[in-house]
């Protein structure tokens, strides 16, 4: 077979053995691993680039002794009859590696051995391949989606606000004042948690994990596919926190409109400036600066406005 065979495309994973790897190169440069060599299918070269840093993912050349496993696939320039429209490179080929460190720096290229824990990380190389070019596009989405996600947290405190209206609330006394700010606070604070862990559910959190070796490489995997359980868990979280921050705000609603309204003044001390109290009803007078007071037993005071020395509204006499 020579570089220039017209091998039909087909997507397919290949099993190689050490030979094919023999004309392959591997360097750290910068944040990536350039890996160079032919596809051991189609004999095209085949240049593959191991991230060493993406958006969400921080990976970095494997320490002495520690090894990395990573999917490459064919990138040959060259045509391939029936490749899908809408890709420019490859012959479909695809093989799993494994990139060893060396004490002076230098890489190494090795096959990986059979075995279940070697199809695992294969799996996991592959997933880890395919999630690394659109890191960039869902962490933007994501954060489109948070700032909305934001946005409703401040209206709800400008619900919470209306809800708990000062007016509505100036009549009550300092123990139903306290309840209600107490309540209104768990309200919100709820409410809070139940966009914050919807959101999670919906979008997750940005997170940076190290994916140096191999064992580090299966525990991101893992959590990739503990995802959807996660998030089913976040979401009913988000659910319950609603729900209690619900009945927090009917609780609101039901103390500011059932709550003891302290009773009304419905009388006037006077007291004169001699020192004499005079108590009752206030009424109109035709006389001007003259007060007049009902008293409880039903007399009428009158008293000029000169010899006042103090006017105060009280609930009984």
């Amino acid at each position: 077979m020579t570089p220039d065979d017209p091998l039909p495309y087909r997507a397919e994973p290949l099993t190689i053995g050490p030979a094919q790897l023999r004309s392959w190169t591997a360097q750290a440069q910068g944040i990536v691993i350039a890996l160079d060599g032919p596809c051991p299918r189609c004999a095209h070269p085949a240049p593959n680039r191991e991230p060493l840093q993406t958006v969400s993912f921080e990976l970095r050349t494997a320490a002495p002794e520690r090894t990395r496993t990573a999917a490459l696939q064919c990138t040959c320039q060259q045509p391939h009859p029936g490749r899908p429209p809408g890709l420019t490179q490859g012959c479909g080929s695809s093989w799993t590696v494994v990139i060893g460190s060396e004490s002076d720096g230098s890489l190494t290229l090795s096959v990986p051995e059979p075995g279940p824990e070697s199809q695992l990380l294969a799996d996991a190389a592959q997933a880890l391949r395919q999630a690394t070019p659109t890191q960039l596009a869902d962490m933007r989405t994501a954060g489109e989606k948070w700032i909305a996600g934001i946005t409703a947290l401040y209206g709800l405190i400008g619900f919470a606000g209306v809800t708990g209206a000062r007016d509505a609330l100036v009549n009550l006394s300092t123990g139903w004042q306290v309840a209600v700010a107490v309540v209104l606070l768990i309200a919100v604070g709820l409410a809070g948690l139940a966009i914050y862990w919807a959101y999670q559910a919906a979008y997750g959190w940005p997170k940076t994990r190290p994916v140096r070796d191999d064992e580090e490489l299966v525990a991101w995997y893992e959590a990739q596919l503990a995802a959807p359980e996660r998030a089913a868990s976040y979401l009913r979280q988000a659910v319950r926190y609603a729900a209690v921050s619900l009945a927090a705000l009917v609780v609101l609603t039901g103390i500011i409109w059932f709550a003891p309204q302290p009773a009304a003044p419905g009388f006037m001390r006077v007291t004169r400036a001699g020192g004499a109290i005079a108590c009752g009803t206030l009424l109109s007078s035709a006389q001007p600066r003259v007060l007049l007071i009902q008293q409880v037993s039903g007399a009428v005071v009158a008293i000029p406005l000169a010899q006042v020395a103090g006017l105060s509204p009280v609930t009984g006499c």
